[in-house]
């Protein structure tokens, strides 16, 4: 008991060292970018927030060391540490004495790695983990959505622009498994006013919530303006044209099918939820939406504004907040807006064109100013710890000023100039001066008279600190990318298995057949029709597929890429996470409302930590401790701090961790490593 205790001591005194204790290998693309480095809107960038530090009489931060910037950089490009084989290639010191920006100078080197880091597949999953709070769905178990996540990553890896990303998912129509049809999941939403309000609040910063019900009380909307704004995306208009063909799965008979179930008798008698799931998925992810949307809108029977004129059923013609109206087409005269009536919009009311594509096309448009003006402040914010206006997700209508006016317009002139592709923003933004500085130690608020000496330190967020134990636990976390892998087990969802096999050919006769196969093989094998689709027929199904005798019998514990199941990165886990999962417990969204991550520490959050790296890191089998067998004397320890701090320790640490090791033999690498992990420096971005 008594060496026990003084292990303790030894492990706070180490966690002395490293300031406040706390108790309350990826796979690169391709490095290249297709243009040079903008040195020009980096150079302007730097001049302007230097001319703002002059004004205030304020210094700028001395530039960072090369190990905090190295961790900075990997954790806002990637979401996550360095590992200890990237750390010693890039500051040089590697085993084998050889690294891959060997003959740069320091600002080189510094630049290669920037655009590798935005080229590789990691970049995805960590600007996942940010954009995808843009959609409210506290579901994790919504199969669509998961396809949704899978078509997000990649768009944000292929860095196609930001405003015909938005577009796409305003405005696609198609089969959900098929080109970019699945962008038409970001729209579903079981309540449309709340999709609408938070369209409009992440996109363009307006709060038009409370003009639902009243005219807005702390802005310029009234209650006519909502449902005119409204009008554009809520009630259906005109027949698409040029649909596909009509599938065969749609012209079978279920109930056919079904009756002919009830006859047999030698099915599984659970055989009609297969039937269910072909008839689910054919009428709701297969068919694409069949008519555009009709520009009219109806003013509710509680209707009541003091500032605009209307009563209650009106019809309303989709008109926009501000900036250029868009050409809806309306039949005249626009005498037909003050008809009264049913809930129904009469076909004689409709816009030719299709009010959905005009509104996605004002929203993103160039001309429209709030849209480049939340976006360049958000990416800003991101970068550097605090908006140019705060909050950063809420603008008032001739209320909300930034504290550097030249400096804002140059960030939206930047977003426009690089067509909104977010790697080339965020390119001309981690090579300038600023990022390069040391951060801030002392807490800032936000004022109209503030400069930017240098980064704002700021906890890292529940994801960050979730994926850097991974990489402590495991370095292959990295190697998955958007949609995974063929046979990684998520993947074969059986509506995913059913169009890839060519179901939607099935006709009648086909579809019975096979209905009729599968139940008579589950009778004989003891199980359901639907587990045995799922497992034996590699359908996927809750736990995917299981192709091999090795993953069948460890099913519970492993994919197929050999890392266990509850140790992927945060962004190949169900978004959000459960309830009592590690990272709703550091302030996941639980996606029931925009913008509901959180970053404050709790003190179950400590506990949480104290005990998780014990029970998951205490392994010298793999992760950082195997990495560290492999070491002989002070590279040992010098190899914990690399791959959990990015960084050596200082003269002091050494001395004390060098005590350690003398009096705690082959346990001193577990304790420093808890110590490490449990320090403030581990979940601070510095």
């Amino acid at each position: 008991m008594k060496i026990a205790s003084q292990r303790i001591v030894k492990i706070a005194a180490l966690g002395a060292c490293l300031g406040s204790f706390v108790f309350a290998g990826s796979a690169w693309a391709k490095d290249g970018f297709s243009s040079p480095l903008d040195r020009k809107q980096v150079e302007r960038i730097d001049r302007l927030v230097e001319k703002r530090l002059q004004n205030i009489k304020q210094a700028p931060h001395e530039l960072a060391s090369q190990e905090v910037l190295l961790r900075r950089l990997y954790l806002q490009i990637i979401g996550r540490n360095p590992t200890v084989r990237e750390f010693e290639d890039y500051v040089g010191t590697s085993p084998d004495g050889k690294s891959s920006f060997d003959g740069l100078d320091p600002e080189q080197r510094k630049r290669a790695l920037i655009d590798r880091l935005l080229q590789s597949r990691e970049y995805g999953m960590s600007e996942f983990n940010f954009w995808s709070e843009m959609k409210n769905e506290p579901d994790n178990q919504n199969m669509k959505l998961f396809y949704f996540w899978a078509w997000l990553k990649k768009q944000l890896n292929d860095d196609l622009p930001f405003d015909q990303m938005v577009f796409k998912m305003m405005t696609e129509t198609g089969n959900v498994f098929e080109g970019d049809g699945v962008a038409r999941e970001f729209r579903q939403n079981g309540n449309f006013a709340n999709w609408f309000a938070d369209v409009m609040l992440y996109f363009n910063g307006a709060h038009v919530t409370c003009a639902q019900c009243h005219d807005h009380p702390f802005d310029s909307y009234n209650q006519r303006q909502y449902y005119e704004m409204t009008a554009f995306l809520r009630n259906d208009g005109h027949p698409r044209e040029n649909l596909p063909d009509k599938l065969p799965i749609n012209g079978v008979d279920m109930g056919k099918i079904r009756k002919l179930i009830t006859q047999e008798k030698d099915l599984d008698d659970r055989t009609a939820a297969l039937v269910n799931r072909f008839a689910f998925w054919f009428s709701k992810w297969a068919q694409p939406e069949k008519s555009t949307k009709a520009g009219v809108d109806r003013l509710p029977k509680d209707f009541f504004s003091e500032e605009a004129k209307g009563e209650p059923g009106e019809l309303v013609r989709a008109k926009v907040l501000y900036g250029k109206q868009p050409d809806l087409r309306f039949p005249a005269p626009a005498l037909g807006e003050s008809k009264r009536g049913g809930k129904k919009i009469p076909t004689e009311e409709w816009s030719s064109n299709d009010s959905r594509v005009a509104f996605a096309e004002w929203l993103t448009s160039k001309d429209n100013p709030r849209f480049t003006f939340v976006l360049a402040n958000r990416l800003w914010k991101k970068t550097f710890g605090m908006g140019l206006f705060e909050p950063a997700n809420k603008v008032k209508e001739g209320k909300t000023s930034p504290s550097d006016p030249e400096l804002m317009q140059a960030l939206i002139e930047l977003v426009q100039q690089k067509d909104f592709k977010l790697k080339e923003i965020y390119r001309v933004l981690y090579n300038t001066k600023l990022f390069a500085r040391q951060s801030s130690s002392q807490s800032v608020a936000f004022s109209m008279d503030m400069g930017f000496p240098g980064p704002i330190s700021r906890r890292v967020s529940a994801e960050q600190t979730w994926d850097n134990l991974m990489v402590l636990r495991n370095e292959l976390v990295g190697e998955f990318d958007g949609e995974p892998k063929p046979d990684h087990p998520s993947r074969l969802h059986p509506y995913k298995a059913y169009y890839e096999k060519g179901y939607l050919q099935f006709n009648q006769e086909q579809l019975t057949e096979y209905v009729l196969e599968v139940g008579r093989e589950a009778k004989r094998a003891g199980v359901s029709a639907l587990e045995y689709e799922n497992k034996r027929h590699g359908h996927g199904g809750v736990r995917g597929a299981i192709p091999s005798a090795y993953v069948q019998a460890n099913e519970e514990t492993l994919n197929l890429n050999g890392i266990e199941y509850k140790f992927l990165r945060a962004s190949e886990l169900r978004v959000p996470a459960r309830i009592d999962h590690f990272l709703a417990h550091f302030g996941q969204s639980t996606r029931k409302e925009l913008f509901g991550s959180v970053r404050e520490a709790s003190s179950t959050q400590a506990l949480l930590m104290m005990n998780w790296v014990e029970k998951n890191l205490f392994s010298e089998e793999s992760g950082i401790l195997h990495t560290v067998s492999k070491r002989e004397g002070d590279e040992k320890i010098m190899t914990l701090f690399k791959g959990v701090l990015a960084r050596l320790p200082t003269d002091k640490e050494m001395g004390a961790m060098r005590e350690l090791v003398k009096t705690s033999g082959k346990f001193a690498y577990r304790d420093l490593l808890w110590v490490l992990v449990n320090s403030n420096e581990f979940r601070t971005l510095r």
